[in-house]
């Protein structure tokens, strides 16, 4: 939330704009209109108003000469517009687990809860909360529907067709075309925005990771696994845990059921190696929050979401508690990735000085 409105992150708008694209529609003047900046959709972190979001589908909506463009969004997303989102479902051991965490980073980032996941009978349902505008524009809420549907598809690297699809509006205009895009027969005039995957397919392994969330995960995580060495057992639990963290409510029981121990062997374990689990967690946290904050290429908010915290004031919170600084603070002052602290600097100049005085000194002595 911004201003006492709902923000949303601005690359999103990257699929709006690509679509007018794609239908010959210049979508400079639709955004100039809604007050949307486009240079905010290629920044880390920006947002845009969702009530400015909502203006520019709708001005999209009477230029194209299609009541269902917006079920083409899956043709023109791309994973490069996700972020820590990206990874955060990359890293997911299936499908359920992707949409849950998909479910939470919406939470923590936007600040209201418009994705909901339930487990329903043999049904794992995803449902869209449209607010007081979204269902104003069918076409938005297509392109949401299409495009979380090809999320699941690219994980898992096949067509899977959904259980159920309802949507709030009718859709007699291009029936056809919905079938074809889900892969189902699709129920219209809902009382909500609803999909339900079978619990089969949510089950599945995430076996066709995209090539840019790919890039995503080794340019952010992989390198400090990479770097987990010592005692094995340390280092199977400081994994687990870097893994876990994107899903939030980390905890003990959590990581000990993917070790198939109990929790208290878990501590037992970690007692005898002189440390605790939340010691563990807490360092592991905190390693990773100064390599993102030295990278500046994540919002605070996405920043917060892949660390596990439920809101950017938790994360602020402890990282003041480490640090002694707010992370806004530490990143403003923090050098850039290779260079060294501006301390480190400081020092390194003295002693070049003193070296130079001294030789000169010396160069003097001999005249």
């Amino acid at each position: 939330m911004g201003g006492g409105y709902v923000t949303n992150l601005a690359s999103i708008g990257q699929v709006l704009w690509d679509l007018l694209g794609l239908y010959g529609r210049d979508p400079r003047p639709i955004f100039k209109e809604a007050g949307l900046d486009p240079a905010k959709m290629r920044k880390p972190g920006a947002r845009y108003r969702a009530d400015a979001l909502e203006r520019a589908w709708a001005l999209a909506s009477n230029i194209i000469d299609d009541p269902c463009f917006g079920l083409r969004a899956a043709e023109v997303w791309s994973p490069s517009s996700m972020g820590a989102l990206g990874y955060a479902m990359l890293a997911s051991e299936n499908l359920r687990t992707a949409l849950r965490r998909m479910e939470r980073y919406h939470k923590v980032i936007i600040g209201w809860q418009f994705i909901e996941t339930a487990e329903t009978g043999d049904e794992f349902r995803i449902k869209l909360n449209t607010g007081p505008t979204s269902a104003r524009v069918h076409a938005r809420m297509d392109a949401l529907m299409s495009v979380i549907l090809e999320i699941c598809r690219r994980g898992l690297g096949q067509r899977v067709a959904p259980v159920r699809v309802a949507l709030m509006h009718r859709v007699q205009a291009c029936e056809r075309r919905y079938r074809e895009v889900f892969g189902t027969q699709v129920e219209s005039g809902a009382q909500d925005y609803m999909m339900a995957l079978s619990l089969q397919v949510v089950e599945k392994p995430l076996l066709g990771a995209d090539k840019e969330l790919v890039a995503i995960n080794e340019r952010i995580m992989s390198p400090y696994l990479k770097r987990l060495k010592g005692d094995p057992f340390l280092t199977e639990v400081k994994g687990l845990i870097v893994r876990h963290l994107p899903s939030g409510n980390l905890t003990d029981e959590a990581v000990a059921q993917r070790l198939f121990m109990s929790s208290r062997s878990l501590q037992r374990r970690l007692k005898e190696r002189g440390t605790t689990f939340n010691r563990l967690a807490s360092q592991i946290r905190y390693d990773l929050a100064r390599k993102y904050l030295a990278r500046k290429d994540a919002s605070m908010a996405e920043i917060s979401f892949m660390l596990g915290f439920s809101d950017l004031t938790s994360f602020s919170r402890a990282f003041k508690g480490w640090a002694g600084v707010p992370p806004r603070k530490y990143r403003k002052e923090c050098p850039k990735p290779g260079r060294p602290a501006k301390a480190a600097r400081t020092k390194a100049s003295a002693r070049k000085k003193k070296a130079a005085k001294e030789r000169k000194a010396v160069r003097t002595k001999k005249r």
